[in-house]
């Protein structure tokens, strides 16, 4: 597979690369180059980074890495390749993974509150410099349940950290989905990215899959997300 494209995985909130190490070693298995991206919201010391600073080291990772790319979201993950995608040659698939597909101009405040499940139910909370955090054993109830106990505890050994959410209101003017060929996949056992919502996403896909899975897919089945990446980056 060496014409394949590469696989650019960019996790979602209060999370980091280290989500995507089971698909990654699984797409290496498969001959699939895949690069995974960690987002400076979610290691920032105060509430000054937003999503225009994750938009712009993205691009800047792939620019240092080279195209083509199949281009991979999952959760808050899906507003930022939704965003980077635009006016890009080298991104060939969008792929969301239980993950935000923003409306133009519709804040992403707004999309998240509308379509997830209750903040208390999904632990999240306010630090008071504006951060969110997740607590960790609600976490792994609602978004992490179908992953082998294992993977649970290296789950837990890296959550906790809070996420900037930047100072000013996100929303964007265009969204790449709209002319870039995408995959949605549905996650039908997430308790904290609303099925409902995702499968009115899914709609507005060029292709949908359905998944018994939780939120974060990538550690309860991450053979069978490799194996739709690895599809997708060999004949994109």
């Amino acid at each position: 597979m060496g014409d394949a494209a590469t696989v650019v995985l960019v996790h979602g909130g209060a999370s980091g690369a280290w989500t995507w190490h089971l698909v990654v070693d699984e797409l290496v298995a498969r001959g699939i180059a895949a690069v995974a991206v960690d987002l400076p919201s979610c290691s920032a010391p105060d509430n000054s980074v937003g999503p225009r600073d994750d938009a712009a080291h993205l691009c800047k990772v792939m620019d240092e890495t080279g195209g083509p790319f199949v281009l991979v979201g999952n959760s808050y993950g899906g507003y930022l390749i939704s965003d980077v995608a635009n006016d890009r040659t080298d991104v060939l698939h969008l792929v969301f993974l239980a993950a935000l597909m923003p409306d133009p101009g519709k804040p992403l405040m707004e999309m998240i509150t509308e379509a997830t499940f209750p903040s208390d139910d999904i632990g999240l909370s306010f630090l008071e410099d504006g951060r969110v955090v997740f607590d960790v054993d609600a976490d792994l109830r609602t978004s992490y349940q179908l992953a082998p106990q294992q993977e649970q505890e290296y789950v837990r050994a890296r959550s906790g950290r809070p996420m900037s959410l930047g100072t000013e209101p996100a929303s964007l003017d265009r969204v790449a989905w709209e002319s870039i060929p995408s995959t949605y996949v549905v996650c039908t056992e997430d308790r904290a990215l609303r099925p409902d919502a995702q499968r009115a996403w899914a709609a507005r896909a060029t292709h949908a899959v359905e998944l018994t899975a939780d939120h974060c897919a990538q550690h309860s089945r991450p053979g069978e997300i490799a194996d739709i990446l690895a599809h997708l980056a060999a004949s994109s």
